[in-house]
């Protein structure tokens, strides 16, 4: 059986302020995208496809790039930015499902 194959195409540190929304976009087919709250204040929303999650520090997610996906971030509180660790991994196309699995395969505490 052969390894899995795969080029690092960026690690890049995000940082939002409170506010922003990310429109609804697509990436690239059999791109994965991971990310990690290192900064998590007030409400952070990722959706893919029809699934939501909130970000928390500490956990890590996943997904394809080519699913839709938007960002909203919401502090009212403060003006604290939000920061993430993330990094886009091209996979090869027999590692990669086009189905989405639901949100247990994509949400990992650290």
């Amino acid at each position: 059986m052969r390894g899995l194959q795969s080029e690092v195409i960026y690690v890049v540190i995000y940082t939002l302020q409170p506010g922003t929304h990310l429109v609804p976009h697509v990436g690239k087919p059999n791109q994965l995208v991971f990310q990690l709250g290192l900064v998590c204040p007030g409400k952070a929303l990722l959706r893919v496809g029809d699934y939501t999650h909130e970000y928390t520090e500490g956990a890590m997610l996943a997904f394809e790039d080519a699913w839709e996906h938007e960002l909203t971030y919401e502090n009212e509180d403060s003006n604290e930015q939000r920061v993430v660790f993330a990094a886009t991994l091209n996979m090869n196309e027999q590692v990669m499902h086009h189905e989405h699995p639901g949100p247990h395969a994509w949400h990992r505490e650290l």
